[in-house]
């Protein structure tokens, strides 16, 4: 309890405040658990229900899908989103799965040194994306509206679809 009760600490309901932010984070019965014993997901969310348990407007998450399998990013990610729209609450990330960013943000803003594009997920195009992340291969699912698989640098974009 003493990792996520921090916020709360003077309320004087704060574990069944804790108790309730730890169940919505996936967490229900970890209040107990030391934060070193907890899996690299399980810490994760265990952050985020620190970040939340204050009810903020605004959460900021540097990498916060660092260290974190490729199913627990998807349930973490999902997570994400339904604090949004349950919660209201803003969610500002930097990550670099951008993956996972087209399929799960509503709006994103790609950056390096400057701004290269910003918009929502079905405004971006993967050209934009293209001109900042050309040498990598990467797979870009932007709400089940554009699929690009391997966009390379000197592609042409052929093997661009739109799903239906």
């Amino acid at each position: 309890y003493d990792f996520v009760r921090l916020p709360v600490r003077k309320e004087k309901n704060w574990k069944a405040i804790v108790d309730k932010v730890l169940t919505k984070v996936g967490l229900e019965g970890f209040g107990k658990r030391l934060v070193g014993t907890l899996s690299g997901g399980q810490y994760q969310r265990a952050s985020l229900a620190r970040a939340i348990v204050g009810k903020p407007d605004i959460v900021i998450l540097d990498e916060p899908e660092s260290g974190v399998d490729e199913m627990g990013k998807a349930r973490f990610y999902e997570l994400l989103y339904e604090l949004n729209e349950d919660l209201g609450i803003t969610i500002l990330m930097v990550s670099h799965d951008i993956g996972m960013v087209f399929e799960k943000c509503k709006t994103v803003m790609c950056l390096n040194k400057t701004l290269h594009c910003h918009g929502s997920t079905r405004e971006i195009k993967p050209e934009d994306v293209k001109k900042l992340f050309g040498e990598f291969d990467i797979w870009i699912r932007a709400h089940s509206h554009y699929e690009v698989e391997h966009v390379q640098e000197n592609s042409d974009l052929s093997n661009l679809k739109e799903e239906k």
